[in-house]
């Protein structure tokens, strides 16, 4: 299920990728950057377009958009190194899907679980969540 749009890009957000709530102005959100609490995921479909056309933007700034929201399951573009499945996802600085450290002292902000292995810039099914996650305490 996708969330109806109640969310204003505050500047181009591309497909399939993680958003995070805006702090510049109310019910507006931008993609995600590098292990930031995310809000939900971008739909993998262009704004303009009645099909999934990959080089345009699933929002343009100021324009209400749709999203998943956490516990919903979506596609979300993979970044650099792949992913498998099972794994616990952060968003990287393009607000792809990377790995979580699973060692280490720097908390993660958990993006999504993953439900399947793909390579880097593949879309993966996700389970779209968001807490943060102490690999050294695990």
């Amino acid at each position: 299920m996708i969330t109806d749009p109640s969310l204003i890009s505050g500047g181009d957000i591309r497909q399939a990728r993680f958003i995070k709530l805006s702090t510049a102005a109310d019910h507006t959100a931008l993609e995600s950057d590098a292990n930031e609490r995310i809000f939900g995921v971008s739909v993998d479909a262009a704004q303009d377009a009645p099909m999934p056309a990959a080089d345009e933007d699933a929002a343009e700034a100021g324009d209400p958009f749709r999203y998943y929201g956490v516990g919903e399951e979506c596609t979300v573009q993979v970044g650099s190194g792949g992913i498998t499945r099972g794994a616990l996802l952060k968003s990287d600085a393009d607000g792809k899907a990377v790995l979580a450290a699973t060692t280490g002292a720097t908390m993660q902000w958990v993006a999504a679980e993953a439900i399947e292995s793909a390579s880097e810039d593949e879309l993966a099914r996700v389970v779209v969540r968001s807490y943060p996650h102490y690999p050294a305490l695990s």
